[in-house]
């Protein structure tokens, strides 16, 4: 009697796993044995996907805002930077829709403000302000890059 207890109860355990087993793969397969998880390899790939372009707009974002403080680190003195300064602002134009994607607005017109202070001190040949909306653009260029950082402040 005792054994029977003792084997009866390891027999309702291994009885109660295995009729737990063939309903899960009962109701993993219908009836034409198809998975019923199309559904969630179809959102786990987009999610994979999403992921993905995330990943590669991070990378982008932070290679932008590298060139654009290189740039604006080596432009000529005031005198001859009109040059320098409409291709800086082409670059920084033909990029700011992308950088928008997942920066906020602030930040993006902001850097687009300081651009465009960069643009009129040059034209003015104004030495004083020229340089001092060059370091006001490369600490705008410094915030895009801490924008994409991966933080707490930034994923809250």
């Amino acid at each position: 009697m005792a054994l029977r207890a003792f084997g009866g109860t390891v027999f309702a355990k291994q009885k109660s796993f295995l009729s737990w087993h063939r309903r899960l793969s009962k109701t993993l397969l219908d009836r034409k044995g198809e998975r019923k998880l199309k559904t969630f390899y179809a959102a786990l790939v987009i999610f994979l996907i999403l992921l993905i372009l995330i990943v590669c707009n991070g990378i982008f974002i932070r290679r932008t805002a590298k060139e654009l403080e290189e740039k604006l680190q080596t432009l000529p003195p005031c005198e001859d930077a009109e040059a320098a300064v409409a291709a800086l602002s082409d670059f920084w134009e033909a990029r700011k829709t992308w950088v928008g994607l997942s920066i906020p607005n602030e930040i993006v017109r902001d850097m687009t403000d300081r651009m465009t202070e960069v643009a009129v001190a040059a034209k003015q040949k104004n030495s004083e302000n020229f340089d001092l909306a060059i370091q006001l653009s490369i600490n705008a260029a410094r915030q895009l890059r801490y924008a994409e950082q991966i933080s707490i402040e930034n994923l809250l």
